[in-house]
């Protein structure tokens, strides 16, 4: 992996199929204001890591269907 840059970015050659070009970097200024949305919502009461697992254990819209589908009596 590099670091992207618009040069870069313009020379990628265009192939037959979609390919990925991962970047290595983060810049500071994106890093820092990640940051501080961070701190900023866990200050308030927030709590990121909790609201990432929820999300993770939450139903699939294929699971909801077939929730909704055995409850209903046709």
């Amino acid at each position: 992996m590099t670091k992207r840059t618009k040069r870069s970015v313009e020379a990628l050659k265009i192939e037959a199929k979609d390919y990925f070009v991962w970047d290595s970097q983060i810049t500071a200024d994106q890093a820092r204001k990640l940051a501080q949305e961070v701190m900023g919502s866990t200050a308030t009461g927030d709590n990121p890591a909790e609201e990432i697992n929820l999300h993770r254990r939450a139903l699939t819209v294929a699971a909801l269907c077939d929730r909704f589908f055995r409850s209903t009596c046709f």
